[in-house]
């Protein structure tokens, strides 16, 4: 049985803490949109089943890069002997708008919120900005010339393009310039972020090494070698790197946190792009030179299939959607004695949405008005954000069990929610 004291004894000591992190919406979540060179298609693979439903033409020559967007809506090809970039409407399958960019296109990445594609060129010096609510370039970023891959920072702040001068450019989104220039190893191609925003691994392909950058000073603070020709690179939530060596068709696996390579994963023909599965439990890895993709299983560092795909994929940058939307309530289920100092934490992944409402619940009794303090319809998303609500209203927590039920509308439409069941043994409010 429940029994409660009225809330309004604990409304200045109890408040919700909305924590906004990062990861996206779920429109393309089983798919893997491998991009081949050699014969100008994208292959499409259900991660389900590890088979190809679909492929995807109307591409322009050599497609390179590939990004997926954050909603998993739209995919975007760079097409390098073509100079534009090819954008998939993801729920057709097909290509709905070609744009023209800088001479060579590679490297391609897409802005966490959504709203912009940067795209590294090889033979301009320039990394062309496009806007995808009009799929066009809006913005040329000046730079020297041969720049290769691109990736963009959790908080939407920064780019880092790496360039064959053996260094890596630091590009300020607010202002799309140069702020900073890091030397790194010789040849960088692939780069990627670590999902907590604190360091950039770099691909050396020319003296197969890692770079680790420090994004608070933009230093390379340790090296890491691995085998011959790295050239994709990808960055696991759980700690782990996972670096493509193109000349011995293997994976070096970093433990990120001592920089140290902890296995070596073998795979097919000159592997090249690598991605990390939402999931966090498979690695996906496009073999250039045996039109295959091997799927390697994160717990045990094995290949647990490959994929037949078209000639030469490249699959170059994140050709998987990045993480769901999710909502989790924290204390989660469990039993445990409240004070008067109760906190609750909501913890919401869904960067580049927007909140437009939201319900919540306890035991039953609606408590929806909780959240109008703190989560203001129309907030834009994006990592590291948090929010309190200190003026909730409803029902103290008295011994026994009670529910929670936390559902937030997002901007397209979808939702997120969460419900945890609590068991108070004791009760120290007086």
């Amino acid at each position: 049985m429940n029994t409660h004291r009225p809330f309004s004894r604990l409304a200045k000591s109890l408040f919700f803490v909305i924590g906004f992190t990062w990861s996206l919406s779920a429109s393309a979540e089983p798919f893997a949109y491998i991009n081949n060179f050699s014969d100008s298609t994208v292959s499409v693979i259900d991660t389900a089943t590890n088979t190809v439903v679909d492929t995807i033409g109307g591409l322009g020559s050599l497609p390179f890069g590939v990004a997926v967007h954050p909603h998993g809506n739209t995919v975007y090809v760079t097409n390098n002997n073509s100079s534009s970039v090819s954008v998939i409407d993801a729920t057709t399958n097909t290509v709905v708008a070609t744009v023209a960019v800088g001479s060579g296109p590679i490297g391609i990445a897409v802005h966490p919120d959504g709203s912009t594609v940067y795209v590294a060129s090889g033979a301009f010096s320039g990394i062309s900005v496009i806007d995808t609510a009009t799929n066009t370039v809006v913005d040329t970023i000046a730079t020297v010339p041969a720049l290769y891959g691109i990736a963009v920072h959790p908080d939407g702040n920064t780019v880092y393009v790496t360039q064959a001068g053996s260094v890596v450019l630091v590009i300020d989104t607010a202002t799309n310039t140069e702020v900073d220039t890091i030397t790194v190893g010789s040849q960088p191609q692939g780069v990627a972020v670590h999902p907590d925003g604190d360091t950039v691994y770099v691909a050396n392909n020319g003296n197969n090494s890692v770079s680790v950058i420090d994004t608070a000073s933009n230093t390379v603070v340790d090296t890491v070698t691995v085998g011959t020709a790295p050239n994709g690179i990808a960055v696991h939530s759980n700690g782990r790197a996972y670096v493509a060596n193109r000349d011995s068709n293997t994976v070096s696996v970093i433990d990120t946190t001592t920089n140290t390579v902890v296995d070596t994963v073998t795979v097919g023909g000159s592997p090249r792009g690598v991605a990390v599965h939402f999931d966090g439990n498979t690695v996906y890895v496009a073999n250039l030179s045996s039109n295959s993709v091997s799927v390697i299983a994160t717990a045990t560092n094995t290949v647990i299939d490959t994929v037949t795909v078209g000639n030469g994929p490249n699959a170059f940058g994140q050709f998987i959607k990045p993480p769901t939307n999710f909502l989790t309530i924290s204390p989660a289920s469990s039993s445990f004695m409240t004070t008067q100092s109760f906190d609750l934490g909501l913890i919401v992944d869904a960067p580049g949405f927007t909140v437009t409402g939201g319900t919540a619940t306890l035991d039953d009794v609606d408590i929806s008005a909780a959240l109008a303090g703190c989560i203001v319809p129309g907030t834009l998303i994006s990592g590291g954000q948090t929010f309190r609500c200190p003026n909730l209203t409803g029902d103290f927590l008295g011994e026994g069990s009670h529910t929670l039920n936390v559902a937030l509308d997002l901007s397209d439409g979808s939702s997120v929610s969460d419900t945890v069941t609590w068991e108070v043994v004791g009760n120290t409010e007086p």
